[in-house]
């Protein structure tokens, strides 16, 4: 994920770190959601919902500064990882839900909701190491080690959250 190009540097430093420092906007939050939500089943569409929501934050003058891209991606970031903890009850009902369907069946399987207690987690340790493995490809270069780091985690939790409403939504 090393950026050699001018465009790729240009979108990185719309990108960058997303710490959650406030609240994030309740009406941004629920507006991403029902974005994902009615574009499943098509991942295509849902995530058409990362970019189109990140340009309609900005307003014309703060296009103009990084300054401005920085803000509305601090306050993106922090609707998807609210968006991503919002995710986890509906989650756990859904792995329930399998779990009760599968001792009815009596099919010697692993617990759901195991799993899914499992690989929270994981999946979280997983990212944030991935994500320190990527902005270390930019040896003597801390500017640049943020920015690569800050993308990754960026596009690693919108996914996830993508990808756990298209599990609840389950099969089409």
């Amino acid at each position: 994920m090393r950026c050699g190009h001018p465009v790729r540097l240009a979108a990185l430093l719309l990108v960058l770190p997303v710490p959650a420092l406030a609240a994030p906007d309740p009406a941004l939050v629920a507006t991403l959601k029902r974005c994902v939500t009615e574009a499943l089943p098509d991942m295509t569409d849902a995530r058409g919902c990362i970019g189109d929501h990140f340009r309609l934050c900005q307003t014309a003058e703060e296009r103009q500064h990084w300054e401005g891209a920085l803000r509305c991606l601090r306050e993106m970031g922090k609707a998807w990882d609210a968006l991503l903890a919002q995710t986890w009850p509906p989650a756990l009902d859904w792995a329930r839900g399998t779990d009760a369907d599968t001792a009815r069946r009596s099919d010697p399987v692993p617990s759901a909701e195991d799993a899914l207690r499992a690989a929270w987690p994981a999946w979280a340790a997983w990212r944030d190491a991935e994500c320190t493995l990527h902005a270390l490809s930019w040896p003597g270069d801390p500017l640049m080690q943020e920015m690569e780091q800050a993308v990754c985690w960026y596009e690693l939790t919108t996914n996830r959250v993508i990808e756990l409403h298209a599990m609840l939504r389950g099969p089409e």
